[in-house]
């Protein structure tokens, strides 16, 4: 199970004081107090490394070092080192009233997210020392959508998984009884030298915005997806499956339904489906063939909408 939100707390450094201290020359007695050094800041970066924000479940507060002292004959204090949290790319940052301040999508992402505190100042060529002031301190909500290209999304038993692994070459959990994949995941395949990222998505039932099944929450993860990929066993009611599974999409978001849909008939090699149902995409898992054929339709299809996107600009 992906941990894809948290809530944390971070308090960057407080800023070292200025010192206080004196030497003579030519008989007189000046100051020569070197200054503080800043506080630590608190920095988000992505790292290639992290795939959810599970490193934060069961901790959430996080506090960076405070600034050093100034010393003697007007030498600053020792700047410490920043407190760098990784994230996954992909992650949108958020205060509490849920505002975005960051989407991190990128893999060299950075964001200083609290500043440590001023330093204070010595009393070389002053009369008084200052003391270091507090670093900022600040809740932040930490909200994950998982960058993919295509989504696969399918009531129980539709056939999802099996296509997931078809396109990806995985081979993740396929079984006959319902909800067997319980939580997102996702791999890439690659079509005529372009990388494709697929996300598996749990199944959905016709109440799932009431929080039956595993509920709907995980489609956040559409945010980020370009093409929806609704699967529907060809053996079985076809046209209501697509219908409760677009409904539930235009119910989490409605926005979600102007991406680019796609509606596949899995297990069409051993199935006689009733019907027309050449208005659907089909497909047959055991079938390189067919495999390959719906990779070119998905290709095909996201450098349609990235060509429209353009146009759009």
């Amino acid at each position: 199970m992906i941990i894809d939100e948290a809530t944390i707390h971070l308090k960057a450094g407080k800023g070292g004081d200025g010192c206080s201290s004196f030497m003579s020359k030519k008989g007189m007695r000046i100051g020569s107090g070197g200054d503080g050094s800043r506080g630590a800041d608190i920095v988000l970066k992505v790292s290639p490394h992290v795939y959810d924000l599970g490193k934060f479940k069961a901790k959430k507060k996080f506090s960076a070092k405070d600034g050093n002292r100034g010393l003697e004959n007007n030498k600053s204090g020792k700047v410490p080192r920043d407190l760098v949290l990784d994230v996954p790319a992909g992650t949108i940052i958020r205060n509490r009233q849920g505002g975005i301040i960051s989407d991190m999508i990128g893999l060299d992402s950075t964001l200083v997210i609290v500043k440590g505190g001023k330093p204070g100042k010595g009393n070389y060529k002053r009369r008084h020392v200052t003391y270091g002031e507090p670093g900022e301190e600040r809740d932040v909500i930490l909200d994950y959508r998982i960058p993919n290209d295509v989504a696969i999304l399918g009531v129980p038993n539709s056939g999802k998984t099996s296509v997931f692994n078809a396109l990806t070459g995985k081979h993740f959990k396929v079984n006959d009884y319902p909800f067997t994949t319980t939580s997102c995941m996702w791999a890439q395949f690659e079509f005529n030298f372009t990388v494709f990222t697929v996300l598996d998505m749990p199944a959905l039932i016709s109440k799932s915005h009431e929080g039956r099944g595993l509920g709907n929450t995980f489609l956040k993860h559409l945010h980020r997806t370009k093409a929806i990929l609704i699967t529907a066993d060809a053996g079985g009611d076809y046209k209501n499956d697509f219908g409760i599974i677009s409904k539930q999409i235009e119910m989490f978001d409605s926005s979600f339904t102007d991406k680019k849909l796609f509606y596949l008939l899995t297990k069409a090699d051993k199935i006689e489906t009733k019907g027309d149902v050449s208005e659907f995409l089909s497909v047959s898992v055991n079938n390189k063939e067919s495999v390959d054929y719906l990779k070119e339709i998905i290709s095909g299809g996201l450098a349609h909408e990235k060509n429209s996107s353009k146009d759009r600009k």
